[in-house]
């Protein structure tokens, strides 16, 4: 957390409240997409043995993964959403 100096420019504290915010807010994205698919992977684990459980769990962190990977692409790891700073 950015401890704003006293005397920063009004400007420069505007700027980054609004990049810390789209970035929270992009955050968000990636955790929202775990939040609402865990289950996916106990659910597949259910449905196992000792020795298929982790395969299977694999499996569907594989696409929670790929999830996040066309978020960012598609996002511009944030970008679009104003997570750049300056």
């Amino acid at each position: 957390m950015w401890t704003t100096p006293e005397g920063a420019p009004s400007d420069l504290v505007a700027k980054w409240n609004r990049y810390i915010q789209a970035l929270a807010d992009h955050e968000t994205g990636h955790v929202r997409n775990v939040v609402e698919n865990y289950h996916f992977v106990l659910e597949a684990i259910k449905g196992t043995t000792c020795t298929t459980a982790e395969a299977a769990a694999t499996a569907v962190l594989t696409r929670l993964r790929q999830y996040d990977s066309n978020y960012d692409a598609a996002t511009e790891h944030g970008r679009t959403q104003g997570a750049r700073f300056p």
